[in-house]
C-alpha cells in the first residue's frame, strides 16, 4: 500500500512540476479549464494528504516545523 501511496505522490508531483513549468514557459495556460480543474485537484490531493498525516501523527512538532519554514520571511 506504501508503494501505490508513494508512485501516486510521485506522479501527481511531476504533474505539478511540469504543469508549473509550462505555464511559466507560457505553453500553456493553467487557469483555463480542464487545467485549472487538474491543479486544483492535485492540489487538494496534497491539502488533504498534509492534514491527514498531522491528525495522525504522534509527533506534531515535525508538522508545525514545516509550517514555520513555509512562512518565514
Amino acid at each position: 500500500m506504501k508503494r501505490l501511496y508513494y508512485t501516486i505522490v510521485l506522479a501527481l508531483s511531476i504533474i505539478s512540476i511540469g504543469l508549473a513549468l509550462l505555464d511559466l514557459t507560457n505553453i500553456i495556460n493553467i487557469p483555463k479549464e480542464p487545467l485549472a480543474f487538474i491543479d486544483n485537484s492535485i492540489l487538494l490531493f496534497f491539502w488533504l494528504d498534509y492534514l491527514l498525516r498531522l491528525s495522525r501523527a504522534k509527533n506534531n512538532g515535525h508538522f508545525s516545523k514545516i509550517i514555520s519554514l513555509i512562512y518565514w520571511r
